[in-house]
């Protein structure tokens, strides 16, 4: 079971490959459909929270790490390593878990 959590958390962590970096890089003027995206996407935050409170520790915690890099979340950027934290402590991945705390004490200016 260990080795399918660790499996499963070096999957996530993995980079992006080149083509979704270069995809990532290009910069387009945003059309309708993206300022839909973003003007929904407290629905992906909602929607991971909710995995969280019904015990879809794993779901939640892939939402969670994706979320935390977005750069519509910067300003709730701790929030969501301290609760990807609690989500990776509850699947006993101990280590990593203190891997997002120890990025949300050294930032310093937050509550968490």
């Amino acid at each position: 079971m260990k080795k399918l959590a660790t499996v499963l958390i070096a999957v996530v962590l993995l980079p992006l490959s080149a083509a979704e970096r270069k995809r990532a890089k290009r910069v387009a003027k945003p059309r309708q459909s993206q300022v839909l995206a973003v003007t929904g996407s407290s629905a992906e935050l909602a929607t991971a929270l909710k995995m969280a409170k019904t015990g879809q520790y794993a779901d939640a915690s892939k939402m969670l790490f994706q979320l935390s890099y977005s750069p519509r979340y910067r300003d709730r950027r701790m929030q969501l390593k301290y609760i990807l934290g609690m989500m990776l402590h509850q699947l006993k991945l101990n280590q990593v878990a203190a891997f997002q705390f120890i990025g949300v004490i050294k930032d310093g200016n937050n509550r968490y």
